[in-house]
């Protein structure tokens, strides 16, 4: 018996037809080649059926099968024949649906890169229009990248994607890539749809942004405790960061660390003179961000100086006292005077939040002894008092 054809091969195929070829077995058996049985089967079925009578064999190494049904999908196999009888089959053809050729799909719309890394970047498209006649509706999808300094395209996916959406890996960090996704039909390929610019394989630029809403910008601080301000952000590409006191660079006492997304400034032993305004500058090709933190360092004040008290007005005093040691650097540093009279027994504040180094008390009855108390006062807490001389006499009884 002669050996097995080649599988048939699909020559083309239309709703009430499909054309097959095929190719002489590798053995004739020994003996002269009569013809060739045909057989189909449906996709799903067991069942082969023989496609030509076995009295009609068919001796041309094509055959076109007539006996179809429009949109139904079919396998064919072939055995020769010779003076001994039939060999055997050879293998399955392809699947092919009964049906008129296709025609290829449009171009994808909306093609754009949602993500990028330094190794991947995640592309989408939207998949093209279906026009009757002129284009068919695409099955599939092909992807390919060009590096800026290549000339040949390369394919990402070897068969296509059903989907409309391709992660592409294996990028090398920072190169520049060209994009184009094609469509393909059984009527072929679409004409591709090329990114207009070409991307970089690196994340997609963010402008600086800071992310804690908590952050503060204003901080009171004990003077030898630590000041530590730490900032929030997100940027892409990595971005330049600068720390300034008072617009200045900050002194080398201060350690400055950065980490993903996040910045401290840390002093660890602060001073009085590490007072002022602290601000971080967030930089990158996309933009900049600032914010800003006043530190004060302080410590409980030293009291004020001798208070004296002199009358200008019948029925009022007026104290004048030497400013505290830490007025001059502490610009919010202040005073409050207390009053105690010898009718009463409590101390009662008179004024609060004083600036300046004198106060006038009015309703100072006479017959009475007043004494006064000066309090400087900042973000802190309050100084130990200066006491005025007494002031008034006792009515004699």
């Amino acid at each position: 018996f002669p050996g097995p054809p080649t599988p048939p091969k699909v020559v083309s195929a239309f709703n009430d037809c499909i054309n097959l070829s095929w190719s002489l077995p590798a053995s004739n058996g020994g003996s002269r080649l009569l013809g060739y049985i045909l057989e189909k089967r449906k996709q799903g079925s067991n069942i082969w059926t023989v496609v030509n009578a076995t009295d009609e064999i068919i001796k041309d190494k094509k055959y076109a099968v007539r006996d179809v049904v429009e949109g139904m999908e079919y396998e064919f196999r072939v055995c020769a024949i010779n003076l001994s009888g039939a060999g055997e089959y050879s293998n399955a053809s392809d699947f092919v649906f009964a049906r008129d050729p296709k025609k290829p799909p449009g171009k994808v719309t909306g093609l754009k890169v949602i993500e990028t890394s330094y190794t991947n970047m995640v592309v989408t498209w939207t998949k093209p229009e279906d026009k009757p006649g002129i284009q068919d509706e695409a099955k599939g999808y092909f992807v390919e990248i060009r590096r800026a300094d290549w000339i040949e395209w390369s394919r990402c996916n070897s068969t296509p994607i059903i989907m409309t959406s391709y992660n592409v890996k294996g990028l090398k960090s920072l190169d520049m890539y060209w994009v184009r996704v094609i469509a393909m039909n059984d009527g072929g390929e679409s004409t591709p749809e090329e990114l207009p610019n070409y991307i970089f394989a690196m994340p997609l630029p963010v402008r600086p942004r800071f992310t804690n809403n908590k952050m503060k910008s204003f901080m009171v601080v004990r003077a030898g405790n630590s000041v530590r301000i730490r900032v929030n952000f997100e940027a892409s590409p990595w971005p330049e960061i600068t720390w300034l006191k008072d617009n200045v660079p900050v002194m080398k006492h201060v350690t400055i660390s950065n980490s993903d997304g996040e910045s401290q400034l840390l002093i660890p032993t602060s001073e009085r003179s590490d007072s002022g305004i602290y601000s971080v500058l967030v930089k990158n090709i996309v933009g900049q961000e600032t914010f800003c933190t006043e530190v004060r360092v302080t410590d409980d004040p030293k009291p004020p100086g001798p208070v004296e008290l002199e009358e200008s007005v019948p029925g009022t005093v007026t104290l004048i006292w030497q400013p505290s040691p830490d007025e001059k650097r502490d610009d919010r540093l202040h005073y409050t005077v207390s009053k105690l009279d010898s009718t009463n027994h409590t101390w009662t504040t008179v004024a609060d939040r004083l600036f300046n180094n004198r106060f006038t008390v009015c309703n100072i009855l006479q017959g009475r002894e007043y004494h006064f108390r000066v309090y400087a006062k900042n973000d802190m807490g309050i100084s130990a008092p200066s006491e005025s001389p007494t002031w008034g006499m006792a009515k004699k009884k």
